[in-house]
């Protein structure tokens, strides 16, 4: 979460506060407005699903893959899947080789969390 944190910081501070003698308050709130829109695209590119798949990871990371398209009963459809840098080749946890084209999105698998140190599990 640092990091995010950090982008965040460099983000406002590219946005700095305008001091103006002519100060109006729309204007000054519809600014924030626009600095929030930033930050929350920003969380959102971070934590949620990614529209560039150039950006997904190419070094054996298993990741969720989705084509964003419907599928049978199924309003949308995701896959795990990772990419085998050795054979330059997208591979979906069924053993099927896919086509990076195939997807639209991608999303990082979080860690499963681990019991607080002690607690046997």
């Amino acid at each position: 979460m640092t990091e995010l944190r950090d982008k965040i910081a460099d983000l406002i501070e590219q946005h700095p506060p305008r001091v103006t003698c002519d100060f109006d308050p729309d204007k000054d709130r519809k600014e924030k407005l626009e600095l929030a829109d930033l930050v929350i695209a920003l969380i959102q590119k971070e934590q949620g699903w990614r529209d560039d798949m150039e950006s997904a990871p190419r070094d054996g990371t298993r990741i969720l893959l989705s084509h964003g398209k419907p599928v049978k009963n199924a309003p949308r459809h995701a896959y795990m899947g990772k990419y085998l840098p050795e054979y330059d080749q997208w591979l979906l946890d069924s053993g099927s080789p896919v086509s990076v084209d195939q997807f639209r999105y991608w999303m990082p698998i979080e860690p499963c969390p681990t019991p607080p140190q002690g607690e046997d599990g």
